[in-house]
């Protein structure tokens, strides 16, 4: 993306004013995020540690009061206040835009109010601190996050394919050429980027860190410099900014979808208060969140939606449109969670030391909320 997102960013919707989060940056996730400093890459699982305390601490609280001002205004008849947050201003996120432009939240009874607020700790922090109910990220910062203590739970996938592209400059042309002790850039430590980079490589008979230097290098944008500017030779790209790697002259080395098969790469996360007290609520923005994707997927309505991902995305129109036609298919109807891939990316993070290897996932995983579970 060309826009700077160092900055976080107010964006007010649906009536209900959305309260930008503080904080920095400190563990992950896969889109147009600000640049990690080098001491908040090297401290990520300290600082996530101490998050993760945060965000017990405060969940009840949080979540109480959530569930009190919901059950308030259903009796009522009024629209719930439902306060939200996304993780990058990309199109993997078009579901949310969508069903926040075309009313579907306030025809399920919610007035819902979003924000981008930066990956890692800092969008995980906000549900904790009643700033947001739900959250759209990567599943590996809150498996972190609830592996630590936090009381934060995933409820929904927004993806079961991965959007990244492995993009490379011109003279690279497999991905066996990433050897020799090459750099590749990644968001950051414990991402879904570094995951799916591990693995691309090792696939390969490539060992990262020793053939291959993994670096962090920022979010989409930050990645793509990084290539362009040649601090590293290749990177993961997101749409649409992989169309700007492509408009510069870079090889695409290959679709990640075509190497790992299935990934849960955005999720939807609440907190497990929320869920105990007022499950009706998570099943109302599930339900919404399934008819925004059903929505998407009727043809018919393919201009007006690559229209909004300009509207959220500052993409162009031939940017918003690949990008539609290339997404599309990675929206489950549902939004129900593929365990599998819930289980590849897990296993990752256990092998790399980020959760250790006697957690289980049902302390995270509430899959009987999104439409048709049973």
């Amino acid at each position: 993306m060309s826009k700077d997102l160092s900055r976080r960013r107010f964006i007010k919707v649906g009536g209900t004013a959305a309260v930008v989060v503080g904080g920095a940056a400190l563990l992950a996730a896969c889109g147009d995020n600000p640049t990690p400093a080098p001491a908040a890459t090297t401290a990520a699982a300290s600082a996530t540690t101490a998050a993760a305390s945060a965000t017990t601490a405060a969940a009840a609280a949080g979540a109480t009061t959530a569930a009190a001002s919901a059950t308030t205004v259903a009796s009522t008849g009024a629209l719930i206040p439902v306060k939200t947050a996304f993780a990058s201003t990309t199109m993997n996120f078009l579901p949310w835009f969508v069903a926040i432009d075309k009313d579907i939240f306030k025809k399920n009874g919610m007035d819902v109010s979003t924000q981008f607020v930066a990956a890692g700790s800092t969008i995980v922090r906000s549900l904790a601190s009643g700033d947001s109910m739900f959250i759209a990220t990567a599943m590996e910062e809150v498996v972190i996050a609830n592996s630590q203590g936090a009381d934060v739970v995933l409820v929904s996938a927004i993806n079961d394919q991965t959007p990244y592209t492995l993009w490379s400059l011109p003279e690279i042309k497999t991905i066996k050429d990433l050897g020799g002790g090459k750099k590749v850039g990644i968001y950051a430590n414990a991402s879904s980027a570094e995951i799916q980079m591990r693995y691309a490589l090792e696939q390969n008979g490539l060992k990262p860190m020793t053939d291959t230097i993994i670096l962090p290098t920022g979010g989409n944008a930050e990645r793509l410099a990084s290539v362009v500017s040649k601090q590293t030779v290749a990177t993961l790209l997101s749409p649409p900014t992989d169309l700007k790697a492509e408009a510069q002259g870079l090889n695409r080395l290959a679709y990640m979808k075509d190497i790992i098969k299935k990934y849960n790469h955005e999720v939807v996360a609440t907190q497990g208060k929320l869920v105990r007290d007022n499950p009706n609520l998570v099943k109302s923005f599930l339900k919404a969140q399934s008819e925004a994707i059903l929505w998407l997927k009727d043809k018919a309505n393919r201009d007006e939606a690559i229209k909004i991902g300009m509207k959220w995305t500052k993409a162009t129109q031939d940017e918003a449109a690949k990008s539609y036609d290339f997404l599309l298919p990675m929206f489950p109807d549902t939004g129900a969670l593929d365990v599998d891939a819930f289980n590849f990316a897990l296993d990752a993070l256990v092998k790399n030391n980020y959760v250790d290897k006697t957690y289980k996932k049902e302390q995270v995983l509430k899959l009987d909320l999104v439409p048709g579970a049973k």
